[in-house]
């Protein structure tokens, strides 16, 4: 499986490693290139970055780095990942830094790489850390270069208070998701409870994570079910049932659509997955 389609990922761009990522990426993209100069195409266009720069690629772009090196990283990620943070979600879509077909490059005021590899990389990249807690570390982390990258490059974004509506409304949201946890839950009905009309609601979650309620609601369920595949032995009949889904084998289909592997697939695959893949 194209290790773009899965909803994260954290790597070092190590001489055994040669990323060509063809055609078009569904997920944001962040070159961290710590001690060293870094190259690479990005939409046809040759970038060379300096130290200590983060540069940040958008959706739907195409890149390759062709040279291997030592301690830079590159971090993947879709809205899925960050469906618990509609604020966060909401800068990736508004803000500079993702907006530029060939990327954007800031530079790393903030944390020296020493700061860095003691309390981000080293841990993400230890095969004996949980898989949930690098998962966190990840949406941590992620979040920490973002908010350091807009107050460089963006500051004023920080303060705009536009569009607090539809970001309180995503918050309500992802809560009744969370805590309903039922595929079979519509739109319509989540719409009902929040005292609005769907396509209000659709309109607000669009303003905030860049995609529909519907598919809000598929990434929670698939998030879910990973997190009970991995952490139990509970039978995938009982898991399916537990999610809302009438019917076992509706629950795989829809599985295996959001993730490429069927349940038991993902269940006997996820220990032998690279570490920063085990959260897909």
């Amino acid at each position: 499986m194209n290790k773009f389609l899965r909803n994260w990922g954290f790597e070092l761009l190590t001489p055994h490693k040669h990323i060509d990522a063809e055609g078009k990426i569904t997920a944001f993209c962040i070159v961290y290139t710590a001690t060293e100069h870094v190259e690479l195409e990005s939409n046809g266009k040759t970038m060379s970055l300096k130290p200590e720069t983060f540069f940040f690629l958008p959706q739907n772009c195409s890149f390759s780095v062709p040279q291997p090196y030592e301690y830079a990283v590159l971090i993947w990620f879709t809205g899925e990942l960050l469906a618990n943070h509609p604020q966060l979600m909401y800068y990736i879509n508004h803000s500079l830094l993702f907006q530029e077909k060939t990327g954007t490059a800031v530079d790393n005021h903030f944390l020296p790489y020493d700061a860095l590899l003691k309390q981000y990389v080293s841990p993400l990249l230890n095969r004996k850390v949980n898989p949930i807690f690098k998962k966190n570390l990840l949406t941590n982390f992620i979040e920490f270069i973002i908010i350091r990258s807009l107050l460089e490059s963006d500051p004023l974004l920080i303060e705009n208070t536009q569009h607090q509506y539809e970001k309180e409304i995503a918050s309500k949201f992802c809560h009744l998701v969370t805590q309903n946890g039922q595929h079979d839950t519509t739109v319509e009905e989540y719409a009902e409870q929040l005292n609005m009309t769907k396509r209000s609601l659709d309109r607000a979650i669009q303003t905030v994570y860049g995609f529909s309620a519907k598919k809000f609601i598929d990434a929670k369920i698939t998030d879910m079910a990973k997190i009970r595949l991995r952490a139990s032995a509970v039978p995938v009949k009982n898991i399916s049932h537990d999610l809302g889904f009438s019917q076992e084998s509706n629950f795989t289909i829809f599985f295996k659509k959001h993730t490429g592997l069927t349940p038991l697939q993902y269940r006997e695959s996820s220990s032998d997955l690279p570490e920063m893949s085990t959260a897909n």
